[in-house]
């Protein structure tokens, strides 16, 4: 058989693997799952890694006792002081993998941690980096030390000059769907943050609360000192960074998607659907804390508006350090907004992944009375729904594709995923079938 690598620029490298090599070992622990070699898959990194290719050519040369062996290069200096982003970046490509393996039949992930001593056996940085998003990917409730059990890859047989390079050996989940995020937030009376499993089946299953739910224009807060932030309304300060300021006016993101994204309009979209009347997201209020009382209260500082006809002309322009004018048209600012909508998918009582109605949101820009200078707070209403709002098209978990050559993660359908989160009770284990599909 053959053994692939998946590099950086999507070449894929060939190792041939004789069948007698197919009954060696690692010397790990683990009864075979399957007799076929796993396809090992080196995940894209920054940089060639020679240590990377090595490994995987060693597990061609010496067999594995697992189904599907999966080898993530990874930097330590971004672990423990990379930038956000970055190691946002890196924990997709340890998680991605993680989740296919917990849907299939399981397996062994190998990360190379570039930059570890050979004398420095401590894990204490690589464990607090990625266990909360392994622990996420348990969905039936089953210890994380029953999942996961890791050690050092030059502990095993054939691998001891590898000594940067953990192995870490996964359950498959028979009983449930491990997600590696689930494109949909809630709400609380203090943040927005993600669900739970059970608190989507609790969405899915309870009774229809107001399917004839409309958004509610609330307007500008008449009283700051008595309206703050909860659950039904969140505030942004529409206050770019001059990276983002350039980075519009440039031409290399979008104004829709400063606001989509980085001021989270998507994320919510998606818990004020959740919540009994909806909510409102404001852009254009800041929060300031009171030096008496210590306590954080609203500040309407709101954005000049200019409005043009040209898209090209669109930007957004520095007037002080902590005022900005916006140059767009706002009809069709309006529109882009709306044309976001079908990014979302909407998973009805029924069982459905349908699009959500055109009428969810609506869109208006409140004039700041009593300022000298003209300015506005953009105000989107969301109204309730029920069901599950996702956005990036759904939820987001893999499988080990094995129809392909190399094997590969492969993401989930919506249906597929539907199916393996109701195929049984994520509490007792026993078959759900809730939806009649």
């Amino acid at each position: 058989m053959v053994c692939f690598c998946l590099q950086p620029d999507v070449l894929r490298f060939p190792v041939e693997v004789t069948t007698s090599q197919l009954s060696r070992t690692t010397g790990l622990s683990c009864p075979p799952v399957f007799p076929l070699l796993a396809v090992l898959l080196l995940y894209r990194s920054h940089l060639m890694c020679n240590q990377c290719n090595k490994v995987k050519r060693t597990f061609g040369r010496l067999g594995s006792v697992d189904a599907n062996v999966f080898v993530v290069h990874a930097n330590r200096d971004v672990i423990k002081k990379g930038k956000h982003q970055d190691k946002k970046t890196l924990l997709d490509e340890i998680t991605t993998p993680a989740s296919a393996l917990r849907n299939t039949s399981g397996g062994l992930l190998v990360v190379h941690l570039k930059g570890q001593f050979p004398e420095d056996r401590s894990l204490e940085y690589f464990d607090e980096f990625i266990s909360g998003s392994l622990n996420n990917l348990i969905s039936n409730g089953t210890l994380y030390v029953h999942v996961y059990k890791r050690a050092w890859l030059n502990l095993k047989t054939g691998f001891q000059e590898f000594s940067d390079f953990v192995a870490i050996r996964i359950e498959q989940d028979n009983s449930n769907v491990a997600t590696v995020t689930f494109n949909t937030k809630i709400r609380s009376d203090f943040e927005t943050r993600d669900p739970s499993i059970l608190n989507l089946v609790s969405l899915l299953t309870n009774k229809p609360r107001n399917s004839q739910s409309v958004p509610q224009i609330r307007g500008l807060p008449v009283h700051t000192s008595k309206q703050f932030e909860c659950r039904n309304c969140e505030f942004k300060a529409f206050q770019p960074m001059p990276e983002k300021v350039n980075e519009i006016n440039e031409g290399k993101l979008d104004i829709v998607e400063y606001l989509w994204s980085d001021l989270k309009l998507r994320d919510n979209i998606t818990s004020f659907t959740k919540v009994p009347d909806g909510g409102s997201l404001y852009v254009g209020i800041s929060e300031k804390l009171d030096t008496t009382t210590k306590s954080k209260y609203p500040v309407i500082t709101g954005f000049q508006l200019e409005n043009t006809y040209e898209p090209e002309a669109w930007g957004v322009i520095s007037v002080s350090d902590h005022q900005f004018k916006l140059r767009i048209n706002r009809s069709q600012l309006e529109r882009k907004i709306f044309d976001k909508l079908s990014e979302l998918t909407l998973l009805n009582l029924n069982g459905e992944f349908i699009n959500p109605p055109n009428d969810m949101i609506k869109v208006t820009f409140h004039k700041v009375e009593g300022r000298s200078a003209d300015l506005h707070v953009l105000e989107v209403s969301v109204c309730y729904l029920d069901g599950v709002l996702f956005f990036d098209n759904g939820p987001r978990s893999h499988v080990v594709d094995t129809r392909q050559r190399p094997n590969k993660c492969k993401r989930m359908t919506n249906d597929e995923w539907l199916d393996r989160l109701f195929r049984r009770c994520v509490g007792c284990g026993q078959q759900w079938g809730y939806f009649n599909k």
